[in-house]
């Protein structure tokens, strides 16, 4: 079973890597992965970790956001 955590960030990039550090210490999952939306245009933060990061060129808002990474 695949296993997705769907991030969405809005100016809170510390707190969004601090929780992708957590979920890759954590290895329940075998087949894992973490997908971050990101409504506030912070891909540079995000570039080094080992995440799928999403973007849209407007803020989708946290339901909007979980929707859009749920696509993927």
């Amino acid at each position: 079973m695949k296993v997705s955590l769907i991030v969405v960030n809005y100016n809170s990039k510390e707190e969004a890597l601090n929780l992708i550090k957590s979920a890759e210490r954590v290895k329940v999952f075998k087949d894992f992965e973490i997908i971050v939306v990101d409504n506030s245009k912070e891909e540079e933060a995000f570039k080094n970790s080992n995440v799928k990061y999403l973007t849209e060129n407007r803020n989708l808002g946290y339901g909007g956001g979980l929707n859009y990474g749920a696509e993927f």
